[in-house]
């Protein structure tokens, strides 16, 4: 694979906003970084995409609960969070009792909704 000979000539010393961009490249080609041990994992990568996930989540919640309503999009590559965010919602509005339809629109996006 023409990504692990890469890899392997990076040095070994590289910094976090290196590694991060690298991992990011990875996960744009399904991939990461954790797939090859002779590169360090950025850390903090994970909680970086949490709070940007949790400040979506909020932003949707704070509209639907103050009845402002709302058109939101979501839109990434694949393994970035985009069905587990519309389940999360979802779960959250029908534990208060709200009624929530999901809708996608691609054969295979509906079936994970």
């Amino acid at each position: 694979m023409w990504v692990f000979r890469v890899l392997q000539k990076l040095p070994r010393s590289l910094n976090q906003p290196q590694q991060q961009e690298i991992e990011k490249l990875m996960q744009s080609s399904r991939g990461s970084l954790k797939e090859f041990p002779c590169i360090p994992y950025p850390k903090g990568h994970v909680l970086e995409q949490l709070d940007e996930q949790n400040k979506i989540y909020d932003k949707i919640m704070l509209a639907v609960l103050k009845q402002k309503g709302g058109v939101f999009f979501l839109h990434g590559y694949g393994g970035k969070g985009k069905t587990f965010m519309w389940r999360t919602l979802a779960s959250s509005l029908r534990s208060n009792h709200e009624i929530v339809l999901t809708v996608a629109t691609s054969g295979i996006a509906s079936l994970l909704l």
